[in-house]
């Protein structure tokens, strides 16, 4: 059985709908190099006490990797477009070490291979080297405009949502790859972003950010600015959630400091997300007390463009206002509303395509999946087999002449076609000296269906 890093039907952002095997290895291989690199020597021994017999007589080499998994317990990894598996070898070896079959195998070939726990990664020998000299280490501190070491600080690799925080002494390490972008950030200051060098120690200074102190946030009943805050707030605004394509309003706060958000799924109607903000209890229920202007109201029913702010009250001081109902923390929402002077009219659109991300990678040939099938059944012993040799041919033959009573489909492709999304919203607002008024329209439409 081929095996991959990935599904195959997975697309990532960074190949513009590339699927895995057209991705380049050393890009496929470089997180498993990073990760595995501490124990790679201890997995390499592992290969080396378990031993094997193998015989095999100009047989591909996808078939000698293929024995190899079934009778240890190691799997194989390797993009089939740059290992040439349909290369036939012939090998004759007893009581001998996996890492010296793969020798015998892999002799005059420009093949690397390395031992990850019970993964063996292959991959060309240049790309591994490249791999290896492009990931390594930077360390760093951050500290404030009066040298004071920042505690908690948040220092992720650009465009990723790989990173750590700072110690108490203001110290940071991360494993990273050559010229990495590294964006540092914290409550109060100002980020920034900074270039990481591979042995090079940094030293990141943050300045504050006093526009952020003078903002005004919602508390209780009130609002209040947040340099004369106590208590731990965090608050979004309506500019950030624009610029998100959120579909329900629970999912506004990911990525929030401080806020557990979990989405278990993105079904059409059934997309909303678990929030935790002082994590999990024994008692009732651990949602957080949510009020929409001051209302007790479920977060997935508002829409998120009439959102102007959110404020997520995390610790014990937000039960001095709302009592024992604050225990799971409480999260302010402040819809948005009409202005004093001429009307307004606000619209804002987006489109996009819905796919499935994983899908099973299943066999869909019938003739493979009999003869399969039948090959799994006497290795587990038994005398029969489902599906009969006159069977196999009888549906081989009818595949020509009759393809509607001998199918030969791929019925996922069949039942999950990409849909077609888009969404409206209009808000009409305005007012005068004695009234304002806001009134938002809101319209979302998927197509089940899409043509190619």
């Amino acid at each position: 059985m081929q095996k991959k890093l990935l599904p195959k039907h997975l697309k990532l952002p960074e190949t513009a709908g590339l699927t895995l095997k057209q991705i380049p290895s050393a890009m496929k291989l470089l997180p498993i190099l990073v990760m595995g690199s501490i124990g790679l020597v201890n997995a390499s021994g592992y290969a080396q006490t378990e031993r094997l017999t193998l015989s095999a007589d100009n047989v591909s080499v996808r078939n000698v990797l293929n024995q190899i998994e079934s009778r240890s317990n190691y799997t194989f990894f390797y993009n089939n477009r740059l290992i040439d598996v349909n290369r036939k070898v012939s090998i004759s070896v007893s009581d001998v070490d996996i890492l010296k079959i793969l020798d015998s195998v892999f002799t005059g070939t420009n093949v690397a291979y390395w031992v990850v726990d019970n993964r063996i990664v292959l991959s060309l020998k240049n790309e591994y080297q490249e791999s290896k000299q492009q990931s390594g280490t930077v360390k760093g501190v951050v500290v404030d405009a009066a040298g004071i070491p920042v505690i908690g600080a948040n220092v992720v690799i650009k465009g990723t949502t790989t990173g750590t925080i700072s110690d108490m002494d203001g110290n940071f390490m991360l494993s990273v790859s050559e010229n990495a972008m590294l964006e540092i950030s914290y409550i109060g200051y100002l980020p920034q972003t900074v270039k990481a060098t591979i042995g090079k120690e940094l030293k990141v200074t943050l300045k504050e950010d006093s526009k952020s102190l003078d903002e005004l946030v919602v508390v209780g009943y009130g609002t209040q600015k947040k340099v004369n805050l106590t208590g731990a707030v965090t608050s979004l605004d309506a500019e950030t959630l624009e610029n998100r394509p959120i579909t329900n309003s629970t999912q506004a706060l990911q990525g929030t400091q401080g806020v557990y958000v979990n989405q278990a799924g993105a079904q059409p109607g059934a997309d909303g997300a678990t929030i935790r903000v002082r994590g999990q209890g024994t008692l009732n229920d651990n949602n957080p007390l949510i009020l929409v202007d001051g209302i007790e109201f479920p977060l997935e029913a508002v829409n998120p463009n009439d959102i102007e702010s959110i404020s997520v009250l995390k610790d014990a001081a937000s039960s001095a206002i709302y009592g024992s109902r604050a225990a799971n923390g409480v999260i302010l929402v402040k819809t948005k509303s009409g202005k004093k002077g001429k009307f307004t009219v606000d619209y804002n659109n987006y489109f996009g395509v819905q796919q499935a991300t994983y899908l099973p990678d299943f066999v869909y040939d019938p003739i493979l999946f009999m003869e399969q099938r039948n090959q799994a059944q006497r290795n587990e012993g038994k005398l029969t087999v489902d599906y009969s040799d006159e069977l196999i041919e009888e549906y081989r033959q009818g595949m020509k002449t009759d393809p509607i009573l001998y199918p030969q489909n791929n019925w996922l492709d069949i039942m999950y076609n990409n849909a077609f999304i888009m969404e409206h919203n209009m808000r009409f607002s305005g007012g005068d000296e004695k009234y304002t008024y806001s009134v938002s329209l809101y319209r979302w439409v998927m197509a089940t269906k899409m043509a190619y």
